[in-house]
């Protein structure tokens, strides 16, 4: 991927998180895990701006990555570091005082999709939002700790601090806001790199994998097997395609053969010839 398309996805990520901040969040007064939460904490005992507070915790978070885990990983946070408090600021000056709903669930559930389209952009292009990442992942090198440990617990004290002054639903409404981000963070990584995988027992499995290769222009795996009742030593075939092919290949399979045993499961992502890489051999690999 170019360095213009990771700038450009770094930048639109960061700008959806700081619009779920200002169009949900602080209106509705959501709580929230994560720099976010923390902030929206720091924010109500301290009365400073929401956009300053965030500058000042991703600095000194900025600043606890450089020294424990080096100036390498630092500079991969730098642009979202000093991009997120900007494009927050920004936002809350042309749409501060926007309000797009009352509803908290709605909200939660709006704030969470934002929040998961952003961090999902920025994760994807290979970036990192800064902020209370940082510790979760000083806590895991240093300390050995599970990245989804350390981060239950992060979040898990900030919105118990939250509780100090908000109300025990906007507690509910937290949860679903991170669940809400969490899937969707899921989703936008994934899109586009997951596939289904084909899984073929048949005694015409020479006729499904010429089929298969030469008139429907997939790839196809033989892979040996012993099967379970009558013991016999034999092949599966092991096929890959994307989710709109997915049709077309199971009924040539029916076609050869109606009575073959067949799996169908989806794969989160696929790397290699045919998917990220060219589908074609090489002619020094076909020599």
């Amino acid at each position: 991927m170019k360095s213009r398309d990771l700038l450009v996805k770094i930048i639109l990520g960061n700008l959806l998180i700081a619009l779920a901040v200002t169009l949900f969040i602080i209106p509705n007064q959501l709580v929230s895990g994560g720099s976010t939460g923390l902030v929206l904490t720091l924010t109500h005992f301290t009365g400073l701006e929401f956009s300053f507070l965030t500058a000042i915790v991703n600095i000194v978070a900025f600043a606890a990555g450089w020294l424990v885990l080096g100036r390498t990983f630092a500079l991969t946070t730098l642009l979202s570091t000093l991009l997120y408090p900007v494009t927050l600021k920004a936002a809350s000056f042309l749409l501060g005082g926007l309000i797009l709903t009352q509803d908290a669930l709605v909200a939660a559930v709006m704030a969470g999709v934002l929040m998961g389209l952003g961090l999902g952009l920025v994760i994807g292009a290979g970036g990192s939002t800064g902020g209370m990442d940082i510790p979760v992942i000083i806590a895991n090198r240093k300390l050995g700790v599970s990245v989804s440990a350390a981060m239950y617990i992060m979040d898990t004290c900030i919105l118990a601090s939250q509780m100090l002054y908000s109300p025990f639903s906007n507690l509910v409404y937290g949860i679903i806001l991170i669940a809400a981000t969490t899937l969707t963070i899921n989703q936008v990584v994934l899109v586009g790199k997951s596939e289904c995988q084909i899984f073929v027992i048949s005694e015409k499995k020479e006729a499904i994998r010429e089929t298969i290769i030469s008139k429907l222009d997939k790839g196809a795996t033989l892979v040996k097997i012993e099967t379970g009742y009558q013991r016999k030593e034999t092949s599966a075939l092991l096929c890959v395609v994307s989710h709109r092919n997915l049709h077309q290949v199971q009924k040539a399979i029916l076609d050869i053969d109606p009575y073959a045993f067949m799996t169908v499961s989806k794969i989160q992502e696929v790397n290699g010839r045919g998917f990220s890489l060219d589908k074609h051999l090489k002619v020094s690999e076909q020599g």
